[in-house]
Parts: structure tokens; C-alpha cells; sequence
């Protein structure tokens, strides 16, 4: 019984955890992991991926990306939170070679930091 059970909260009137908007779910019962990601997030999406067959252009859109064109690998950031614990909001639907999307992932920024 999902409203019994501790790994499900039910969302309340005038609920703000996380800082997010949940008039949208009140009444309903989310499992804990999709609690947590709507309070990150606001959304419950969960990272969608690129649908197969769907493309995007192999180039790098950080205008101070050093090789734009020349990566063996290019990231579609598709959601507005990655995995990583940086914000991506601003990023979502741009497309990142792999180096800039390890930095970013890495530092939460795409400049490159002085030695």
C-alpha cells in the first residue's frame, strides 16, 4: 500500500520542499525516488535521452570551445539536471563536445580554470 509505506510521501496542499512548485501533485503519492527528483528538479522526467533516429549537429555550441568541431564525441544535454549535481538548466538543449561536458560536469563551469 503505497500511502502506508515510508519509501512514499504524499504530496500535500502548499507543499514547497526542494523549493519547487508541487500544486500540480497535490493529492498524489510519488515513490521516494521520484519525490527526490522533483525536488531537485521539478520535474519527474528522468533524464531523457535522445530518441533513436533523432539527431543533432555534431558541433560543439560553447563559443569558447577550442576544437568545436574536432571531438570524437558530443553530449545532447536533454534534461535541465544531470546527474552530476551541477545545474544544467541554461544548457538544456545545447550540444557539448565531451571535453567541455566533463568540465562542466566537473566544475560547473565551461571556462577553463587557471593552473
Amino acid at each position: 500500500d503505497p500511502e502506508a509505506g515510508s519509501a512514499f510521501y504524499k504530496i500535500e496542499p502548499g507543499s514547497s520542499a526542494g523549493g519547487q512548485n508541487w500544486s500540480e501533485l497535490e493529492g498524489k503519492v510519488l515513490c521516494i525516488r521520484c519525490y527526490r527528483r522533483y525536488m531537485r528538479t521539478g520535474t519527474l522526467e528522468n533524464n531523457p535521452k535522445p530518441q533513436p533516429g533523432q539527431t543533432f549537429d555534431k558541433r560543439c555550441t560553447y563559443l569558447g570551445c577550442t576544437r568545436p568541431e574536432g571531438a570524437k564525441k558530443y553530449m545532447l544535454v536533454s534534461s535541465a539536471y544531470e546527474t552530476t549535481g551541477q545545474d544544467w538548466t541554461h544548457l538544456q538543449g545545447t550540444v557539448l563536445c565531451k571535453s567541455c561536458y566533463n568540465r562542466f560536469s566537473k566544475t560547473g563551469s565551461l571556462e577553463k580554470q587557471p593552473r
